[in-house]
C-alpha cells in the first residue's frame, strides 16, 4: 500500500499532472463505454464480430456478483453469509482464494509471500496498520464484494502486492431500516455479537454494524496448553450515501476498533506468572466522490487512518527460563497518523480502448517508543538492551497510466506506475504493467501476465534499534531499510463448461531485498528485515462450480516454492558472513482447501476443509538447516436452518476431527504456535 515518499513531486510526476489536468480541463466525466455485439450477429471465431468477453477467475467465484477476470477471486455477501465459520476476515481469505496458507494467530500467506498485502475500501485505500497488528480491518458482515487479485496487477495498484482486498461495503437499504441481530457462542468461551442496520432516508442511504467478541483463545499459543490467552475486539463501522442526481454519488465510510489481549505463556512462563499484553486501537474516515457524466467519470478519495499499539512487557520476562536462550522483557507504545488523497479519473478514449490515470498521495506522522531488555539464560541478569524512540515521519507519491484494450477475443491491461517512498532513504520505481487475456473459445480462456512491482514495508514497522549488540548473531546494523522490488511472471489456462470452471495457473517473481520478520523475544511483536533476494514460483489448480441447483462446490490446489537468499541485515539479526539460499519460513509449500454448500427452503449445509503440508523451521545453529512441521487437515461444517419468518439459527462445528497440530515450529524467524482443537459453537440470528 503506498505509504511514506518524499516531499516533493518528481519531475515525472509533474510532467504526468501537467499531462493530466490539460485532459480533464477539456473532457466530460462519463462512464466507461464498451462496443456492444447484439446476439444475432456474434461470431465467437470471428474476432471483428465476437462479443466482448471477461475472463472468468481462476479462483473460486461462488455466487459472485459479476465475472472476475484471471487471478482474481470474487466474494460475495451470500458466500460469507452462508459460511459462518468464516467469522473473521483472513478466514474468508483463507477459504476462498488459491494459494491462500493460514498462518498463527489468524495471518495469512498467499503464493508463499509475506503478508504484504495492500487494502482498498470503496476505492480508498486502508493502510493496514489501521487496527493494529492482530485485529480485523474489516468486518467481515459488512462486505458486498470482496475481489481479491493475486496476480495480473493493473497500474492503479501499488504498495504491498502479494495480494490486493478490494472491498465494496454494503449500502442502505432503500427505506425503513432493516438489518439482523446476531449472537455467536463457541468454545474456548467464545462470545460474539454482531449488529447490522440498514436504511435510507431521502438522497441519504446509511448502513452501521458492530461487533463485539471475547475469547480464552485469542491468539496461536506456543504449546498446546492454552495459558494466559484471554482477548477481547469492538469494531463499529458505517457507511453514508449521498446522492441529488445519477451524476454525482459522496460516500462516507467511517470505522473504529479496539483489541486488549493477553500474550499466550509456555508451561514454565505460566509458572513464572509472566503477564505480558497488548492493546490496539484503530480508526479512519474516508470521503470518497464519485462523478459519472456521459462517457467518462472521476473518483476522488480523501483518507485519514489512526492507529496505536502498546505492548506491556513483564518484568517475570527476565527471571530465569532454563532452555530457550535469553529472557526478554519488551515495552512498546506506538500511535501512527495517516493523511491521503488518492484521485482516478477514465475519460473517453478511441474505439476499443478505455484510459485510466490518477495519483495518490500520503503523509504519515507518529511516534515511536520501543525498548527491549534481555538478560542472561543463566543468571537472569540484564545484559543488554535495544530500543527505538523518536518520531515516525515518511510520505508516500505514486502516479499511473493505464489503457485497458478490448478487441473480439483480446483484453489487454497495459500501462506503467511511477512510485516514491521517502523513508531514511528516498526510493523510486518506475513500473510497467502489462497483463494479457485471449479468449480461445467459447470454453477456453489463455492469460499472460508480468507486472513489475514495488514493495515498501509500512514505515511504523520498521524498527531502528540501537543499543548493546550482543544477542543474537552482534545484533543489527543502521543499514535503511529497502523496498522489495520483484518482476512477477504468470500464465494460465481456463475451461468453462456449463456448470463447472476449471483453473490452471504458473507463476514466478523474483525478488530483490526480499522483506521478511523475525519475532521479538517471547512478544508477539515482529520486526522487518532485508534479505539480498529472493524468488517464489508455484502452480495452482482450481475448480469451482455446482452439482444441481441446491449444491455448490470448490476444491483448489496450490504447490508453491519460495526461498531467499543471505546476507540478512536489519531488526534484530546482521549476519553478513553466510551466503545461500533457505525455504521461507511462511511458505507452505502444498496447500488445498476445499468444500461445499447446499441451500433450500430457508434450510443450508456446509462443510470447509484444508489441508497443509506445514511450514519450514530452523531447528539448531546451521542457518541452512531447515525442517518442515508435520501436515495437518482440517474440516469444518455447519448446519443452518429458519426457525420462523425472522429468525435462524445455526449449528457450527470447527476441526472436526479434532486435530491440535502445530502451525509453526520455533526457529530463528518464528516461534511455536498451536492451532485449537475441535470447537463447537451454535448462532442465533434475528432478521428485522
Amino acid at each position: 500500500m503506498a505509504r511514506q515518499g518524499r516531499r516533493h513531486v518528481p519531475r515525472f510526476g509533474l510532467a504526468l499532472t501537467a499531462c493530466l489536468s490539460a485532459i480533464l480541463s477539456t473532457t466530460a466525466f462519463a462512464a466507461e463505454s464498451q462496443t456492444a455485439v447484439s446476439a444475432s450477429t456474434a461470431d465467437i471465431f470471428n474476432p471483428v464480430k465476437a462479443p466482448v468477453i471477461k475472463i472468468k477467475v481462476t479462483g473460486k467465484t461462488r455466487k459472485g456478483p459479476s465475472t472476475p477476470k484471471a487471478s482474481e477471486t470474487v466474494v460475495s455477501a451470500a458466500a460469507i453469509s452462508n459460511h459462518p465459520n468464516q467469522v473473521n476476515f483472513n478466514q474468508v481469505i483463507t477459504h476462498n482464494v488459491a494459494g491462500a496458507a493460514a498462518a498463527p494467530n489468524g495471518d495469512i500467506h498467499i503464493r508463499g509471500s509475506h503478508g504484504q498485502y495492500t487494502y482498498y475500501l470503496d476505492g480508498a485505500p486502508l493502510p493496514s496498520n489501521v487496527s493494529g497488528s492482530f485485529s480485523d480491518l474489516i468486518d467481515p458482515k459488512a462486505i458486498q464484494t470482496l475481489r481479491v487479485y493475486t496476480g495480473g496487477f493493473p497500474s492503479q495498484y501499488g504498495g504491498d502486492l502479494a495480494a490486493v482486498f478490494d472491498v465494496t461495503a454494503k449500502t442502505g437499504k432503500t427505506g425503513a431500516p432493516g438489518g439482523s441481530l446476531q449472537q455467536l457462542i463457541q468454545s474456548y468461551g467464545t462470545y460474539q455479537t454482531n449488529l447490522q442496520v440498514g436504511g435510507s432516508k431521502g438522497d441519504l442511504s446509511y448502513y452501521v454494524a458492530g461487533i463485539k467478541d471475547s475469547s480464552d483463545f485469542r491468539l496461536s499459543p506456543p504449546s498446546q496448553d492454552n495459558f494466559h490467552n484471554d482477548g477481547s475486539d469492538d469494531i463499529g463501522f458505517g457507511k453514508f450515501d449521498f446522492s441529488k442526481d445519477a451524476s454525482d454519488l459522496f460516500t462516507l465510510d467511517i470505522g473504529d476498533t479496539g483489541a486488549n489481549f493477553e500474550i499466550p505463556n509456555t508451561p514454565q512462563q505460566q509458572q513464572l506468572d509472566t503477564n505480558d499484553y497488548q492493546k490496539e486501537t484503530g480508526s479512519f474516515a474516508n470521503l470518497i466522490w464519485a462523478r459519472t457524466v456521459g462517457l467518462s467519470n472521476i473518483h476522488v478519495a480523501f483518507y485519514s487512518h489512526q492507529s496505536t499499539l502498546r505492548f506491556f512487557g513483564s518484568p517475570a520476562d527476565l527471571d530465569v527460563n532454563p532452555g530457550s536462550g535469553p529472557a526478554v522483557e519488551t515495552n512498546e507504545d506506538q500511535a501512527v497518523d495517516y493523511k491521503g488523497i488518492r484521485s482516478d479519473w477514465r475519460i473517453p478514449s478511441p474505439k476499443h480502448h478505455s484510459i485510466m490515470f490518477g495519483f495518490d498521495l500520503d503523509n504519515v506522522t507518529g511516534t515511536q517508543n520501543f525498548v527491549l531488555n534481555y538478560s542472561s539464560a543463566s543468571d537472569g541478569i540484564i545484559t543488554g538492551s535495544e530500543s527505538d524512540v523518536g518520531p515516525i515521519k515518511g510520505a508516500d507519491r505514486g502516479e499511473y497510466i493505464q489503457d485497458d484494450f478490448t478487441n473480439g477475443r483480446t483484453f489487454i491491461d497495459y500501462g506503467v506506475r511511477y512510485d516514491e517512498h521517502a523513508a531514511d532513504i528516498t526510493s523510486t520505481q518506475l513500473s510497467p504493467r502489462f497483463n494479457y487475456y485471449y479468449t480461445v473459445s467459447g470454453n477456453d480462456k489463455f492469460h499472460a501476465f508480468y507486472d513489475h512491482l514495488f514493495q515498501p514495508a509500512a514505515f511504523e514497522d520498521v524498527q531502528e534499534l540501537v543499543g548493546n549488540q550482543n544477542i543474537g548473531t552482534n545484533g543489527n546494523t543502521l543499514k535503511p531499510f529497502e523496498p522489495e522490488r520483484d518482476n512477477f511472471y504468470e500464465t494460465g489456462w481456463q475451461h468453462k463448461s456449463r456448470s463447472d470452471t476449471e483453473g490452471l495457473s504458473l507463476y514466478y517473481r523474483d525478488e530483490k531485498n526480499t522483506v521478511d520478520d523475525s519475532p521479538v523475544g517471547n512478544t508477539q511483536l515482529t520486526v522487518p528485515v532485508n534479505f539480498t533476494k529472493g524468488y517464489s514460483r508455484g502452480i495452482e489448480f482450481t475448480f469451482d462450480g455446482n452439482w444441481s441447483k441446491t449444491v455448490d462446490y470448490y476444491a483448489n490446489y496450490a504447490r508453491s516454492w519460495a526461498y531467499e537468499c543471505y546476507p540478512v541485515s536489519g531488526g534484530l539479526l546482521n549476519d553478513p558472513t553466510p551466503s545461500g539460499y533457505i525455504p521461507d519460513d511462511h511458505d507452505q509449500t502444498s496447500t488445498v482447501s476445499f468444500g461445499s454448500d447446499y441451500t433450500h427452503n430457508g434450510t443450508f449445509f456446509t462443510i470447509d476443509g484444508e489441508y497443509g503440508s506445514g511450514f519450514p523451521y530452523n531447528p539448531g545453529s546451521d542457518v541452512f538447516q531447515y525442517n518442515w512441521t508435520h501436515p495437518h487437515l482440517t474440516i469444518d461444517t455447519s448446519y443452518g436452518f429458519k426457525v420462523t419468518h425472522t429468525y435462524d439459527a445455526a449449528f457450527v462445528v470447527g476441526n472436526v476431527f479434532n486435530h491440535a497440530y502445530i502451525i509453526k515450529q520455533a526457529g530463528e524467524f518464528s516461534d511455536t504456535e498451536w492451532a485449537p482443537g475441535r470447537t463447537y459453537g451454535i448462532r442465533f440470528t434475528k432478521n428485522f
